[in-house]
């Protein structure tokens, strides 16, 4: 998979620290993946309204009444030592239902590299405004981003390229982001929810997360290193590893073992490749209450439910269907299409946990993992989802 950044062409591949986006031109032809871009659309997309404000009565709705803990499904390969996980708890770390992110952004001087601090700023005010537009509707309104880039004289210079620093250490991630910790000043890191090591200039892009750091500040997680371009930075995709401690959605190289693997699994992600976060994720992250949930048990039983759209503020936007220990289906409301999906938390972070079954319009019946799932009409702002289970 590939991306274009001004005149520029990256394909995703793999290396000895992860995938790694490399100019199309240096990298043979292997089969890769990729993460989403940081172009975001707003929210949209309701289907046209069969019942309430036209005067027609719409469809009688059961009441879920359930035990919330039945439908907050465990990560049955939750690595404490990577801090990734799919279900409940969340890790330690993460920073769900918390209203305010500080997040560092710390460019780094590599040789040649005179830009002035002004133009770094107005190239990265760009992402930040983006990033918090799509907070802000993820998160309805409940998270606020503060991005910090400290002044220039605060900046490490180093006197090699950014493909000398990185080839030096032999592309080995943690010694490359460690090295690069190194080299900051500091002493308030420990203060911030997430840190992202940048280049102030450049065009070659190799970057990745994860791991656990030393500094004068303490330890460090939620740590994010990069050169490149500012918009390969793509904050709504890699905060949700350093801040949420959500996996990866698309499939890694390492487990793409056959031609016909599908590298996008689960398609209306951000952590995939989508323009969001599901509802799912959402629910991880705090951003949906539990009263915000229809968690559904039982089987052997046919109800319908009112579902509001997942980018609205109100309402119950997301039915939850636990089918095994580890494992649940969903059912949301998202642009013109209710989006079944499933999760099974058996399958390890890179290989896809979470899975997009189908999408269902009004006057379309489907039967996904047994159970059948029917739109019987909408509002203006909800559908009312039929299902047979």
């Amino acid at each position: 998979m590939t991306r274009k950044v001004g005149n520029t062409t990256y394909r995703c591949t793999s290396s000895k620290g992860g995938l790694r986006w490399r100019p199309k031109s240096t990298v043979s032809n292997t089969v890769s993946n990729t993460v989403t871009t940081t172009t975001l659309r707003p929210a949209a997309g309701h289907f046209a309204a069969t019942c309430g404000s036209l005067g027609n009565p719409c469809p009688t709705t059961a009441t879920a009444k359930s035990d919330i803990s039945e439908c907050k499904v465990a990560d049955m390969t939750y690595r404490t030592h990577d801090g990734g996980s799919q279900g409940f708890p969340r890790p330690p770390r993460a920073k769900s239902g918390k209203a305010s992110l500080n997040i560092l952004v710390l460019p780094i001087r590599y040789q040649g590299m005179t830009v002035a601090e002004s133009t770094v700023r107005q190239r990265f005010d760009l992402e930040f405004k983006q990033s918090q537009e799509f907070m802000t509707r993820n998160s309805y309104g409940k998270v606020k981003l503060n991005f910090t880039i400290p002044p220039a004289n605060e900046w490490p210079q180093v006197d090699v390229s950014p493909q000398q620093f990185v080839s030096s250490r032999e592309s080995d991630l943690l010694r490359v982001t460690q090295d690069a910790l190194n080299l900051i000043t500091r002493t308030d890191l420990g203060a911030y929810d997430s840190i992202y090591v940048v280049a102030a200039d450049g065009s070659w892009y190799w970057g990745g997360g994860g791991g656990i750091f030393e500094h004068p500040s303490g330890q460090l997680y939620g740590v994010y290193f990069q050169t490149g371009p500012a918009s390969m930075a793509n904050f709504p995709h890699n905060l949700g590893h350093t801040a949420y401690y959500f996996e990866d959605l698309y499939i890694h190289q390492y487990y793409m073992t056959r031609p016909n693997i599908d590298p996008f699994p689960m398609r209306y992600d951000i952590m995939s490749t989508g323009p969001d976060y599901s509802g799912w994720n959402r629910w991880l992250a705090g951003f949906l209450a539990d009263d915000e949930i229809i968690c559904l048990p039982d089987t052997g039983v046919t109800t319908a439910h009112r579902v509001t759209h997942i980018n609205r503020a109100d309402g119950q936007r997301l039915i939850v269907l636990p089918t095994a220990t580890g494992k649940a289906l969903f059912a949301e409301y998202i642009d013109n299409a209710v989006h079944i999906y499933e999760l099974d938390s058996y399958i390890p972070h890179g290989a896809g946990p979470l899975k997009t079954l189908g999408t269902i319009a009004p006057g379309r019946t489907a039967t996904f993992g047994g159970m059948t799932f029917k739109i019987l009409g909408a509002d203006t702002a909800s559908v009312y989802l039929e299902i047979q289970r």
